[in-house]
Parts: structure tokens; sequence; C-alpha cells
């Protein structure tokens, strides 16, 4: 063989070399920072149009459908988990006060025959960098939620400590909503201790929330503990892990348990929620108009006209529904199936 033939032969061995590693690379980067993207697949379901859903998180025509039912509705804006996923930083847009977020707000509210609520979990995700620039961010959250005086704005607030500063700079206005959430988002069953904002600025007539865990089976031993910490306050709370059909795909042991991004709504659990609470809030005395209970992660799963009957027969129902995959109208993302 010549020097040049071999020469050639070394340099396609060590670029092939290089490419595989590269990939290896990659892939292992995904595999430990990215684990959402391997269980994409088993995540995904065929929804009655035959189209591939994600549970949890619904396509556009379905929540369209659901805001033009006439239903209480929520929309739960998350972090992206980053590239290629450049249209879901959906709170990094709040906190930068980019336009896009804002059209989307407003395309759903007027959409919305009820008031809508948008919860900002700017508690997960959120690149470190971005909360450092405090005023920046609080300017641009204070901006939205007095562009939109007709929007009820959730904000979440750590189990303890004082109020995040981002909290504490839109307080005062009254479509701001303080979400107790001593999970952290993970759907665990938590004890409450945390009292409500005080003073002038924080009314009787403002919504505090707390959740952690709820299910079926200690609703209202739950609720029991939250109301005297709202105190004059009206009250919400809601569920979303509990809220789908036990599956294996969410057990690594292969056993069945429920997960928030797993299985189907389970609608004899939302149903026997709702009979609940109901004699609860007869039992209690508690006012209708002073408490709401919001159902997270809603999908093509169920059919619209379900959750149509279940908030006719209970009025302090509320669907939330979860953005994170599909950018926005303007620009879905393909990462998210059948969009």
């Amino acid at each position: 063989m010549s020097a040049g033939r071999l020469l050639v032969g070394t340099a396609a061995i060590t670029v092939g070399v290089a490419v595989y590693m590269h990939s290896r690379r990659r892939r292992l980067y995904v595999e430990r920072n990215h684990a959402w993207w391997a269980s994409l697949g088993a995540r995904r379901f065929t929804s009655a149009d035959g189209r591939q859903r994600l549970y949890g998180f619904p396509g556009w025509d379905y929540i369209y459908s659901l805001c033009d039912a006439g239903v209480r509705v929520a929309i739960h804006l998350n972090e992206g988990p980053g590239a290629p996923h450049t249209h879901c930083r959906y709170v990094s847009a709040v906190l930068l006060g980019q336009p896009w977020v804002r059209d989307l707000i407003s395309n759903l509210a007027s959409r919305c025959q009820s008031r809508l609520r948008v919860q900002i979990n700017f508690h997960s995700g959120v690149p470190p960098e971005l909360l450092e620039n405090t005023a920046a961010c609080v300017a641009n959250l204070d901006a939205l939620v007095v562009a939109f005086p007709g929007v009820d704005f959730i904000l979440p607030r750590p189990a303890e400590g004082d109020l995040p500063d981002i909290l504490r700079g839109v307080l005062h206005r009254v479509n701001v909503q303080v979400f107790h959430d001593s999970s952290g988002g993970l759907g665990i069953e938590a004890k409450h201790s945390s009292a409500p904002p005080t003073g002038a600025a924080f009314g009787r007539e403002r919504w505090v929330g707390y959740t952690g865990g709820i299910s079926a089976d200690n609703v209202t031993a739950q609720l029991s503990c939250m109301l005297p910490l709202a105190g004059p306050h009206k009250l919400f709370s809601d569920m979303q892990t509990n809220v789908r059909m036990p599956t294996v795909h969410s057990s690594s042991s292969g056993a069945s348990r429920r997960h928030r991004s797993y299985g189907d709504v389970d609608l004899p659990t939302i149903r026997s929620v709702c009979e609940q609470l109901q004699t609860f809030c007869a039992l209690r005395s508690v006012d209708a108009d002073r408490f709401l209970f919001s159902f997270v992660g809603m999908d093509e799963s169920v059919p619209v006209s379900e959750f149509v009957d279940i908030s006719r027969a209970h009025s302090f129902v509320e669907w939330a529904l979860c953005l994170a995959y599909q950018g926005s109208p303007a620009c879905p993302t393909a990462q998210f199936a059948g969009a």
C-alpha cells in the first residue's frame, strides 16, 4: 500500500472515530440531562382524531375546543427543557417581555368565556442568570399583569422562607394569586404551614392556593388543613399526578403507579373527587364562589364534552392545560407529536 493510500485510510479512520465519539457523547448528554427525551415514546397515545399526542400536553385544536366550551380554564406556562425547543421557553419569554407569549395569552383569553387563569412556573427550569436580573424580570412580569386585568396570574411561593423577589414585586396587583406548592411541583403529599401574605396590599378578596400530593384518598383531609391557613381569603387547590390512570410506563420496577406524564386522564377519580368536594363544601359552609379546584394536565385522552358535563354539576371545577412542548399557535414545534 502506498504512503498516500495509507494516509487517506488513517484519516478516514480518525474522522470515523471522531464522529462516533461525538455521537456517543451527544447520546450520553441527552440521556443524562434530558431523560424526558427517551420517555417520549411511552408517553404518546393516539387521540380520537387518529393523531399522536403526548400525555398531559394537548395540541392547539384541543386547547381551543376547551376554551370555547364555556368552562373554567387555566393555562400553566412551563420552561421547556432546552434545544431544540426554542419556542417552549414560556417562563423566560414572560420574564424577558417577549411579545409572542403576550400574543398567546391574549388569544386564549379572548376565547375563554370564563376568567382565564395563567400559572407561571418560574420555580423550575429557568436559567439562574435570568432570575438574577430581578429588576428587569419584575418589570416585564408587571407589564404583562397590567396588560391583562381580566386574567388572573398564579405565581408559586416556596414552602419556607420569604416571598421570592419576583412575586413580591407584583404582589400589589389585584389579579396576582399566590400559590403555595410544598411539593415543588412533584405531586408529593405535604404538610402545609405557610400563611398567605399579609398587609393592605393583599386583601381578603385575593385568592391563595395550596397543593401537594392531593388524591381521592386524602382530598378532604388536605382541604381541612388548607382552610384555616387561607383564613378570609378565597381558596384554590389542584391535582395533577393522581388524576392520571396508573401505568407501568412510569416505574422502572415495572409496578403500576400514577405519574403526571403517563396514562389517560382518570375520569372516575375526577368524579369521585368532585363528589367529595361538593359534600365537603356543604358540611363546612364553604361558599362556592370562594373555592376553586383545578384538575391539571388535561389532554385528548378525554373528550371535552366530559369536562363540560362535570363543570355543569360542580361550579368550583377548573380544567388546567399544560404548555411545555407546544410552542405557540403561530409557531408550533415539530417535537410535539402530531402538532
